[in-house]
């Protein structure tokens, strides 16, 4: 694949004064129509590229310029080769460890629409947010970008976890997990750092509607119709037990 610095390609869109103008497209959006277009994305040779676009980022100083790459990557495994996602995972996350803020923000939300695409890599990545929930150390970017990770890896997993009947020691890890990364972010909402916790606020708030059941006289939004709630889980389900949930529920209203 050339390696040439690429020109942005434009295309024209109407103004509000009904004019066009040309508008640049994403280095990434013309990188993948070069591709398709030349027919370097099929078969082995698309795994071929991931890995080139990962050894890339790795050896580039410019957080962009690996951001870029990142983004690359994360088009072809989750959304045009999805069978390619669980080959990548963790070659994506080891960028958690990069020293760059926004590639750690990158990753977790990597992480985010991994999980949304295939629920079945939850135990494999919670464990990574959750070393980020737990470091005190960490940039405040970077762990308010892993609260909201915390609550969509909330709601994917009581989604996935729902209709399931028998469940498997990594399941139960994975959920206790989860528990346990909740109760943090509960504590950070006396967090003396505003950002912190205003997302910890907004966090709890998430969980209360998660964890909430929807009834007939329930207004939801078109928009929000799909969106998990609490009756979709069995009173007699083996790991989410709604008692316990609802519970916890209380407890965020009280915060």
């Amino acid at each position: 694949m050339s390696s040439k610095s690429r020109k942005p390609v434009s295309f024209k869109i109407k103004t509000t004064d009904g004019k066009e103008k040309e508008k640049p497209k994403s280095v990434a959006s013309q990188f993948f129509e070069e591709a398709d277009t030349a027919g370097e994305m099929d078969g082995q040779n698309l795994a071929e590229t991931v890995v080139d676009l990962i050894n890339q980022a790795q050896l580039y100083t410019k957080d962009n310029l690996k951001i870029e790459n990142l983004k690359k990557v994360q088009e072809l495994v989750i959304y045009k080769e999805p069978a390619l996602l669980d080959n990548f995972l963790d070659e994506v996350i080891q960028f958690q460890q990069d020293r760059s803020t926004d590639v750690r923000k990158f990753v977790l939300g990597f992480i985010d629409e991994a999980c949304i695409h295939d629920p079945q890599l939850i135990p494999s990545v919670v464990p990574h947010v959750s070393m980020v929930i737990g470091n005190p150390s960490e940039h405040v970017a970077v762990i308010k970008k892993a609260i909201l990770c915390t609550s969509q890896l909330t709601r994917t997993a009581l989604k996935w976890l729902a209709p399931i009947k028998t469940i498997t020691d990594e399941m139960e890890g994975c959920w206790m997990t989860l528990v346990d990364m909740r109760e943090r972010i509960k504590i950070m909402l006396d967090s003396e750092n505003d950002g912190i916790r205003t997302h910890a606020i907004k966090f709890a708030e998430s969980l209360v509607i998660a964890f909430s059941e929807k009834t007939s006289d329930s207004e939801v939004s078109k928009r929000n119709e799909n969106d998990f709630s609490l009756d979709q889980v069995s009173d007699d389900h083996p790991l989410i037990k709604k008692g316990e949930v609802q519970s916890e529920t209380k407890c965020c209203v009280k915060l």
